[in-house]
Order: structure tokens, then sequence, then C-alpha cells
């Protein structure tokens, strides 16, 4: 059972396949989506030694996808990507590996899901904090709909 937030967005098949896996399986050791907050989060990683990584609780998916992980899935391709949930109780739950095109689709949507959360919202609801200077207007990519670094797409091929 995914929690509700998470319910009402629009992902890609694999990427709500990915996390119904994720937390199911979290459920079975321990861990309840609705259960208030605590150490519970989903932990995303890549890298050679899964060293880049984010930390997502799972109760209200505000999604901390950031940029950086996001090229380094894209840029370096890793052979090894890693979904995991983590119970206060129980510790750390293994959930899965993916190989490269399961992290592109994957990254690609939330990071596009993420941007999509965070407009809706607003430029002033991102980390509680007040107004701040107006934002430069952003560049998509055509193709997979994500803002572009430096005219660079993390979604696309070099």
């Amino acid at each position: 059972m995914l929690p509700a937030p998470l319910t009402h967005m629009h992902l890609h098949p694999f990427a709500r396949a990915v996390l119904l896996d994720a937390f199911a399986a979290a459920e079975a050791n321990g861990y309840h989506p609705h259960a208030e907050p605590g150490d519970d989060y989903v932990r995303v990683s890549a890298g050679v030694d899964h060293d880049t990584a984010v930390y997502v609780h799972p109760r209200e998916f505000s999604i901390a996808l950031d940029a950086q992980l996001a090229a380094v899935v894209c840029r370096e391709r890793p052979a090894a990507f890693r979904l995991e949930a983590k119970s206060a109780t129980t510790g750390y739950v293994h959930v899965a590996y993916f190989d490269n095109e399961a992290v592109r689709w994957f990254v690609t949507e939330l990071v596009s899901t993420a941007l999509d959360r965070s407009r809706a919202a607003g430029p002033h609801a991102r980390h509680g904090r007040g107004p701040s200077k107006p934002e430069a207007p952003v560049e998509l990519c055509p193709t997979h709909n994500l803002e572009l670094a430096n005219g660079t797409c993390w979604g696309c091929d070099d």
C-alpha cells in the first residue's frame, strides 16, 4: 500500500511498481506508512559504493531527490542502483537493485514529479523559507520535461 500522497501522483508504471515493492517490503518488516514520523525513510542510492544517496520520508513522500543524484545516475550509468527502506524499529530493509535503463526511467520520473510538485507549491513553499528573489524562467527538455542544467537534460544521452 502506498502512502496517500503517492497514490495521486502520475508516476511512470515502472516507478510505481518499484515503490509498491519497496513499501510492501518495508511493511512486511515492521514499517507502517501511516505511522508517526520517526527515523523511517526510503533511501535511494547510486554510485560505485552507493555513497550518493537521498532520503525521502515515506509518509509525506516529499521528494528530496536533488539534481546531483540525478546527474550522477544519468551521467555515470551506475551498474547498481539500490532502493531500500529503513524502519525505526527494525533497521535497514534491502529492497531491490535495478539495471541502468530502470534507473533512468525511475530517476527521470521522480525528478519530473519533484519539479512539478515544487512548481505547484510555489517558490516560497520549499523548505519553509520566506520570500526570496524572483526565480529565473525555467527551460525544460522537450523530451523528458526536465529542467535543463547548463543546457543539458539529465535524462538525455550525451
